[in-house]
């Protein structure tokens, strides 16, 4: 990777698909097992350029593929997704039932 004058890592993105994949991935991650988070809504003015950094990133189905179960463990204050992101939408599904019932 590209590195500054002080050895820092210089990632040469576009900043808002960057942004918008990052702010996804982290809301993923935070979002309980037993809720869905859709796709980011993405302005149509760089939807080419988030669904080709998407690519380039390797995680398009993480972003592109539609809504996905978190991954965070589900229960009274674990995994909340922030309440001031507007954009992006988690639904409660009910709990999944295991095999062995």
């Amino acid at each position: 990777p590209d590195q500054d004058p002080h050895g820092r890592v210089f990632l040469d993105f576009p900043p808002r698909a960057f942004k918008a994949i990052v702010d996804h991935l982290r809301l993923l991650r935070l979002t309980p097992e037993d809720a869905i988070l859709d796709p980011p809504a993405v302005p149509r003015e760089c939807r080419k350029e988030f669904e080709d950094l998407a690519w380039l990133l390797g995680v398009q189905r993480f972003v592109l593929a539609g809504p996905l179960w978190g991954t965070a463990p589900a229960g009274p204050g674990m995994g909340r997704p922030p309440r001031r992101r507007t954009c992006f939408c988690v639904r409660r599904q009910p709990a999944r039932k295991s095999m062995s019932s």
